[in-house]
C-alpha cells in the first residue's frame, strides 16, 4: 500500500500512477460484485488539453452508470421544478401587498372604489 505523503509525488500518468489507478479499479469491481452496486471512477488531469487522457472504469461498465446517473439527474431537475413551482405559486399567492395595506392582498383591484391605507 501506497503512504500518502507519496502520493503528492507521483505524476500524472506515470507507471505508479497507473500501477494505484489499476488497484482502484481492482477494488471497485470487488465493491461491485461484493455489495450489489454499480461504480464508476473518471480520473482526468487537473489541466486539460487535447493531448490528455482520461481514465474511466465503470462496474458493470461505464455505459450503465453514465445512463443510471443520467436518469437520476434528469428526475432529480424535475422534481427541483416542481418544488420550485410550489414555492413560487406559494411566494406569490403570500406576496404582501405592493401599497402596503391589507385589501390589496386580498386580489382587490387597484382601480376598485376602495380607498387604499397605502396611497
Amino acid at each position: 500500500m501506497i503512504k500518502f505523503k507519496q502520493l503528492a509525488k507521483i505524476k500524472y500518468g506515470s507507471k505508479m500512477f497507473k500501477k494505484m489507478l489499476n488497484e482502484l479499479c481492482k477494488e471497485a469491481a470487488e465493491l461491485s460484485i461484493d455489495h450489489n452496486c454499480k461504480v464508476g471512477i473518471f480520473v482526468t488531469p487537473k489541466e486539460i488539453d487535447e493531448k490528455s487522457t482520461m481514465y474511466a472504469f465503470g462496474s458493470p461498465s461505464v455505459e450503465s452508470v453514465m445512463a443510471e446517473m443520467k436518469a437520476k439527474a434528469k428526475a432529480e431537475k424535475r422534481k427541483q421544478k416542481k418544488l420550485m413551482t410550489k414555492v413560487k405559486k406559494k411566494a406569490k399567492f403570500n406576496a404582501a401587498p405592493v401599497c402596503g395595506c391589507k385589501l390589496a392582498g386580498a386580489g382587490v383591484a387597484e382601480d376598485a372604489n376602495v380607498k387604499h391605507e397605502g396611497k
